[in-house]
């Protein structure tokens, strides 16, 4: 019984928001949203007797973001990754990214373009690496109903990682990204 309360206290708070007449990338309106991913890849290294290897990524992205004046959003994008290498720790990398993003006027589809500048962390046991991330991303947004949109969309991002136990060693990284998610807008 306590938890139909809550669902029905839930639901009541949550779909007038979900109801609301704003139109898309105006002054004022709210986008909530994110991506997730799940990825198993198996490597076998071509020698007689190796062992594949398997590396299973999950990964969770969720986004929040305000139209500051029409077209242009400001947002923050929180990264947790977790990655888990056969015969190896496992370690996990989290990050925040601002998201500066114009987003062009249209009917159903708004296509977007976009800036990514952060932080990240990786940990594995007493491991840890730091990166600086900048990047660009674009796509587009297609309208669901009526607040709810599927985002499409392609992004890359470098930077550079640094090795807390040693500093002077520094690795520089790019990431291509091809991402899917969906979105609400209040």
């Amino acid at each position: 019984m306590k938890k139909l309360l809550v669902l029905a206290l839930v639901v009541g708070l949550i779909v007038p928001l979900v109801a609301s007449d704003k139109k898309y990338a105006t002054q004022g309106v709210v986008e909530l949203g994110g991506t997730a991913g799940f990825s198993s890849i198996s490597t076998k290294l071509d020698v007689e007797g190796a062992e594949s290897v398997t590396t299973t990524t999950l990964s969770l992205a969720p986004e929040v973001g305000y139209f500051v004046a029409d077209n242009i959003s400001l947002g923050a994008v929180l990264n947790i990754a977790s990655v888990n290498v056969e015969y190896a720790d496992a370690y996990t990398t989290t990050g925040i990214l601002l998201a500066p993003t114009y987003v062009f006027k249209g009917e159903s589809a708004y296509p977007f373009v976009g800036l990514l500048l952060g932080l990240s962390s990786s940990k594995a046991g007493d491991y840890t690496e730091n990166s600086t991330i900048y990047g660009l991303r674009g796509g587009v947004k297609v309208k669901l109903g009526g607040n709810g949109l599927l985002n499409l969309g392609l992004s890359y991002t470098a930077g550079s990682e640094s090795d807390n136990d040693e500093p002077s060693n520094k690795y520089n990284l790019g990431i291509i990204r091809l991402n899917a998610g969906f979105s609400l807008y209040l």
